[in-house]
């Protein structure tokens, strides 16, 4: 019992001695069968147990699995599953990873007196070592200056109450010992900077080997970064001499007088090479100091400066434009005779001679589905003495067309150009839209520009979009659409579908007299041809967008659309060879001319094909043209009635899609169950696909339904299938 007793106090007095950090290395959201980096080793997420969990897959650690809400330890990590989330039809795992990491009880600090000296300056550092811990600690420090200072006199190393100075031949600076419990070592050295970087200002103090032992172990300490930017021993400036001028209200045609001035802040002298005005275009020169001399870079002086010595010039400038306006001085100079060093200043100031600022003003930052847009459209004019008259202005935007308006801007004046107040639209997808205002004032052109962004809204398409596609050649490829009415809804106003890529944009739309049609029959088709000659690609793929209004709200649903690019098949030409031989006078040459009809979605093209025969007999050469003849009639009536079975089998199944549609209510009751909790496996030997029919899908619905599966479940494997989802949704609505 002792035995334990002191076992157990000697882990607390461990556990005292070593203080443990959990340091966070990742808290962030992984999509599913996304892969990402935590600390070095990559890691993908995949779904666990249908979505309870997540499982984290590396090649170091192997699979992970984290249930929601739970964490996993596997030392020195631990893994936090926080939640799982849909988003946009992406699954996503908010994951948070910590990392223990133990460190002993000494603590190291490094302060310095002046981080910015000059050339010649000295600096005071100290250096002070903490046993912060409950036990003895044997600690060595150890560092090496860099070469652009050097000491000044010995450290002076202060342990308790007792100070002396210590010089060592392993190190400039050093000391090795035993720092008692709560003991407190302070080492203090002054040094002096001799010269600049060779690349740089900035001379890094990092030569430093820091270490120590306790009771808890050996450590490498953690070394307090310290580094000092050097002054420039040349400092160059200019300032406006008078003080009373604000920048703010300078106007064209004022005299301002620039000081320039040069000071040398170190104890040697300072060769100037150059030391160089240079002004924007805007800027003309009036008067110049006559010890600075005009060259083609600008206005220049050059020549020694002592030890502590000052150099002033003056210079007065007038801007004759408005804008911004500079001032620039760039300097080169030596102290020594390594190499040259450079340094520089500058001075700006604003006119604002034009005062004409278009603005664009939106009522909100973003907006939900069918709230209010107000955007309006002003050109402040602030200058007191000008107008401007038949000036041009653009307004443009995807939301509605180009609006065009010549305009007169008068004088001191916030001009509305136009205010739009209309509705957005409801869509599945967030939707930006720029608006921009384009024109001119006096010449002078000038753009403004804000974004609208539109939020995803939820909500039900009574319409469901199918497609045909027939490839005719490399020139034309057919497209029909199918629109379906799904549910009982009302009338729109209208129906369209966009179709867009980089290179190619079409909308449908449908007639009042379709519209009327498909709330008659359930159905309408439209059939066109899609350009496809200048595409390199297999395919096309197009995003769609179904759009339709019904009373005043405008939905938008997204969906895609991959069309595939045929290649035009040509006869080739054939050289039919003979063993006849044929004399220099008996060449007899036959031209049969083929025509051959293919249709396309709104005209007929007729392509002559020029077939040449040689031979030496009459009879050879009509048997070959009639049997070229054959196979093509033979190929022509194939194609017609292929095409004629295709569309027979699809109104065929376009009707039978509307008897389901309308059919009998049922009253099965669903199980309703949550998108992420686990479900029973469903059986997916039988499932239907749509050439099964609707009478097969329909008794799987009710059969899988009533065995408890969810509907969510049994539309992902359906939708595997084949089965476009608003027809799932139509059908699981009525059980």
């Amino acid at each position: 019992m002792k035995k334990r007793l002191i076992t157990f106090c000697l882990v607390i007095l461990l556990i005292l001695l070593v203080t443990v950090h959990a340091e966070t290395i990742f808290d962030d959201s992984i999509a599913e069968d996304e892969s990402v980096d935590i600390d070095g080793e990559t890691y993908t997420a995949h779904e666990y147990a249908d979505y309870i969990g997540v499982r984290l897959s590396s090649n170091t650690y192997g699979s992970i699995v984290i249930e929601e809400g739970s964490s996993y330890e596997n030392s020195p990590y631990t893994y936090t599953l926080n939640n799982v989330y849909e988003d946009a039809g992406e699954v996503y795992f908010s994951i948070t990873v910590e990392k223990e990491s133990s460190e002993g009880n000494i603590d190291m600090s490094r302060t310095v007196d002046e981080y910015n000296p000059y050339l010649g300056d000295q600096a005071t550092i100290t250096v002070t070592i903490e046993n912060e811990g409950d036990s003895n600690a044997h600690v060595l420090y150890s560092e090496d200056l860099p070469a652009q200072v050097h000491l000044v006199e010995a450290p002076e190393i202060t342990k308790g109450t007792s100070t002396k100075s210590q010089t060592s031949t392993l190190a400039d600076v050093y000391w090795k010992g035993v720092l008692y419990e709560e003991e407190v070592l302070t080492i203090t050295y002054t040094i002096e900077v001799d010269k600049y970087p060779s690349n740089e200002s900035v001379i890094r103090f990092d030569d430093v080997i820091f270490t120590y032992s306790d009771d808890t172990g050996d450590y490498n300490g953690s070394i307090d970064p310290l580094s000092l930017t050097l002054s420039d021993p040349l400092t160059v400036g200019l300032y406006l001499y008078d003080e009373d001028i604000n920048e703010e209200n300078i106007t064209i045609g004022d005299k301002l007088e620039y000081v320039l001035y040069l000071s040398n802040y170190i104890d040697k002298k300072v060769e100037v090479d150059s030391f160089i005005l240079t002004v924007s275009d805007d800027l003309e020169i009036i008067e110049a100091d006559v010890d600075l001399e005009e060259t083609d870079k600008g206005y220049n002086w050059s020549g020694t400066l002592q030890a502590g010595e000052d150099m002033d010039f003056y210079i007065v400038v007038e801007p004759v434009k408005g804008g911004d306006h500079e001032l620039n001085l760039d300097a080169t100079y030596w102290y020594d005779k390594d190499k040259p060093y450079n340094t520089s200043a500058d001075a700006s100031f604003s006119i604002n001679v034009s005062e004409v600022v278009p603005k664009i003003t939106l009522n909100s930052v973003d907006y939900d589905g069918g709230e209010e847009i107000i955007v309006t459209y002003t050109i402040n004019n602030s200058d007191k003495h000008t107008s401007y008259d038949n000036e041009e202005v653009t307004i443009t935007s995807d939301l509605f067309d180009k609006l065009n308006y010549i305009i007169t801007i008068p004088a001191n004046t916030i001009y509305l150009v136009k205010k739009q107040e209309f509705t957005t639209p409801y869509s599945d997808t967030a939707l930006e839209y720029t608006v921009t205002m384009e024109g001119t004032y006096g010449g002078t052109t000038y753009s403004e520009e804000e974004t609208i962004t539109i939020n995803p809204a939820t909500f039900t398409v009574p319409y469901a979009v199918d497609y045909t596609i027939d490839g005719l050649d490399e020139i034309y490829t057919n497209l029909t659409i199918d629109i379906i009415l799904l549910t009982e809804a009302e009338q729109p106003s209208k129906i369209a579908i966009v179709h867009n890529t980089d290179d190619y944009k079409r909308t449908v739309s449908l007639t009042d007299e379709e519209i009327e049609t498909l709330f008659k029959k359930k159905s309408v088709s439209r059939a066109w041809g899609i350009p496809t000659a200048d595409y390199d690609e297999d395919e096309i793929n197009f995003e769609t967008q179904l759009q339709y209004i019904v009373g005043n709200a405008t939905y938008y649903k997204s969906g895609n659309l991959s069309v595939p690019v045929y290649e035009k098949k040509s006869l080739a030409e054939e050289t039919v060879e003979t063993n006849t031989t044929i004399e220099a006078n008996e060449t007899i040459n036959v031209n049969a001319t083929l025509d051959i009809e293919k249709e396309t979605a709104d005209e007929t093209v007729q392509e002559e094909k020029s077939l040449t025969i040689t031979g030496e007999k009459e009879e050879t050469k009509k048997k070959w043209v009639f049997f070229v003849l054959v196979l093509i009639t033979i190929g022509l009536f194939a194609l017609s009635l292929r095409k004629f079975i295709q569309k027979k089998q699809k109104k065929a199944d376009i009707k039978k899609h509307i008897e389901q549609i309308s059919g009998q209510e049922t009253n099965i009751k669903q199980k309703k169950e949550g998108f992420f909790k686990k479900t029973k496996e469903i059986v997916i030997h039988d499932l239907p696909s749509p050439e099964d029919g609707y009478d097969r899908l329909e008794s799987y619905l009710q059969h899988t339904i009533e065995q408890g599966k969810t509907k969510e479940d049994i539309k992902k494997l359906l939708i595997g299938k084949g089965w476009m989802e608003e027809v799932l949704d139509s059908y699981m609505k009525r059980l």
